[in-house]
C-alpha cells in the first residue's frame, strides 16, 4: 500500500498520478526541510501541500511549470522538473533527427541516414536524351521533340525569327488572307501579298499565264491608254505596229525594223490598133521605127522585184458607140482582172477610165515576172478605135 500524508486527499492523488506517469519513483515521507539524499524520491510536503520529487540534492514540486533547454550538439533536452531526454538520430527504420551534414552545398541525406555527394548520371543514351562528359552534358536527341511538346502557337502562324538577329523564336502571324511568307529586300520576315519584286526574272512560264484566244497576242490596243495588257486581235496588233510609222499609208515596215515608202512605177503605154468587137487582145509596147512609123513589141516588161499592180488606166482615141472594153493585167502571159474589172470603157465612160487600189488589194507578182496588159471587148464599136493602157505597179520596199 502507498501511505497517504496530509488531509487533502484529492490534491495529493492528482499530483501523485502525474508524477508516476513521468518516471518510476520511490515514495516516502518528508520530514521538514531535509535534503534529498538521492534522486527520484517522491514525498508529500505538509507545509506546502504539494507532492515533490528529489533531484540533484533538492526537492522540487511535481506538476508545476517546467523549463526545457535543448543542446544541439548532444541532442539533449534538459528538464527543470524531471529527467533529461536525448533525441534519437534518424535510422533506416526509425524517424529521428538528421545527423550533422558537415556543411557544403553538394551533400544530400541518403536513405541510410548518412550524408553523401550524389554520383553523376552515367554517360549513355537515356531514350530521348544522351548523357556525356561524365554526366555534365545532357543532349536532347534529334527528332525527339514532337509537335505536341512545343508550346501552343497563334492561329494562322508559323514559328520563326522575323528579324535579322539571333534570338528566341516567335509566332509570325498571317493576319490577312491570300498572303505568303516572304522576306522583302528590306524589312522583316512577314506574310504579304505577292509582289513583282518577289518573283525572279524568267520564272513565269507561258503555262502559268491565262489562256488566250487563237490568233491574238498580248498587248495594249492603240487608244486604250495605260492599263492591264489584253489579248489583241490581228487588226488591233496591226494598228499597234502601224502606229510607229510617221509617214503615209504607202509606208511599209522593212526587214531592218524601219519604215520606208514603197516605190511606185507606171508601165506603158501598151498599145492596141483597131480594137476588135469581141475578143481578148494583148496590148503591146510601141516605139517609133522612124519619124512616122510605129513598131510594136509583143514582149511584156520583166521586173526584178516583187510587188503588186495597184492601178490601171485606159484611153481610146475614138468614143465608144456600143459594147464594152475592159482592161486586164497580164502576169507571165496570163490575164487577171484588176479591181473586179472596174477599168472599163462603156456607156458611162466612153473614152477613158482608171482605178487605183491599196497595196494589199492589188494583183501580186514575184520578182522577175513579166507584166503587161490586155483588153477584153464585148460587142465593141467602133472597131477603128485605137487604145492605150497603162499599168501602175508598187514594188516591195528596199
Amino acid at each position: 500500500m502507498i501511505p497517504v500524508f496530509g488531509n487533502d486527499w484529492k490534491s495529493w492523488a492528482r499530483q501523485l498520478t502525474t508524477a508516476l506517469k513521468a518516471m518510476p519513483l520511490q515514495l516516502r515521507a518528508k520530514n521538514g526541510d531535509e535534503s534529498a539524499a538521492e534522486d527520484g524520491v517522491l514525498v508529500w510536503d505538509r507545509s506546502l501541500q504539494q507532492v515533490q520529487v528529489s533531484k540533484s540534492g533538492a526537492y522540487v514540486a511535481v506538476g508545476g511549470a517546467t523549463d526545457l533547454t535543448y543542446t544541439a550538439s548532444t541532442r539533449v533536452i534538459a528538464s527543470s522538473t524531471g529527467a533529461d531526454a536525448t533525441l534519437p538520430l534518424v535510422t533506416s527504420g526509425d524517424a529521428g533527427l538528421a545527423p550533422a551534414s558537415g556543411g557544403g552545398t553538394s551533400n544530400f541525406l541518403r536513405a541510410d541516414a548518412t550524408w553523401a555527394v550524389p554520383s553523376n548520371v552515367p554517360d549513355g543514351d537515356k531514350g530521348d536524351i544522351t548523357v556525356t562528359a561524365s554526366g555534365a552534358t545532357w543532349t536532347i536527341d534529334n527528332n525527339a521533340i514532337s509537335d505536341a511538346k512545343l508550346r501552343d502557337s497563334n492561329a494562322y502562324s508559323v514559328i520563326g525569327r522575323e528579324t535579322g538577329t539571333i534570338g528566341d523564336p516567335a509566332d509570325i502571324i498571317a493576319s490577312s488572307v491570300n498572303t505568303v511568307l516572304v522576306r522583302p529586300f528590306s524589312g522583316t520576315l512577314q506574310f504579304n501579298t505577292i509582289k513583282t519584286d518577289y518573283i525572279d526574272n524568267d520564272q513565269v512560264t507561258n503555262a502559268k499565264m491565262a489562256n488566250m484566244a487563237e490568233a491574238t497576242i498580248k498587248g495594249r490596243a492603240v487608244g486604250a491608254g495605260t492599263g492591264d495588257p489584253t489579248d489583241l486581235t490581228a487588226t488591233q496588233a496591226t494598228a499597234v505596229i502601224a502606229s510607229s510609222s510617221t509617214g503615209s499609208t504607202g509606208n511599209f515596215l522593212r526587214a531592218d525594223g524601219t519604215w520606208a515608202s514603197a516605190m511606185t512605177v507606171t508601165l506603158g503605154p501598151f498599145y492596141i490598133n483597131d480594137l476588135p468587137g469581141t475578143a481578148t487582145t494583148q496590148a503591146t509596147l510601141g516605139y517609133f521605127d522612124s519619124a512616122t512609123t510605129v513598131s510594136r513589141n509583143t514582149n511584156d516588161i520583166r521586173v526584178n522585184r516583187a510587188g503588186r499592180v495597184v492601178g490601171m488606166m485606159i484611153v481610146s482615141d475614138d468614143a465608144r458607140t456600143a459594147g464594152t472594153a475592159t482592161a486586164q493585167v497580164r502576169i507571165e502571159g496570163t490575164g487577171t482582172a484588176f479591181d473586179g474589172g472596174s477599168v472599163q470603157l462603156g456607156a458611162v465612160r466612153t473614152t477613158t477610165d482608171s482605178s487605183f487600189v491599196a497595196y494589199t488589194d492589188g494583183v501580186s507578182f514575184a520578182a522577175n515576172d513579166r507584166i503587161g496588159a490586155e483588153v477584153v471587148t464585148s460587142g465593141w464599136t467602133p472597131t477603128t478605135a485605137n487604145l492605150l493602157v497603162y499599168v501602175v505597179v508598187m514594188f516591195e520596199p528596199f
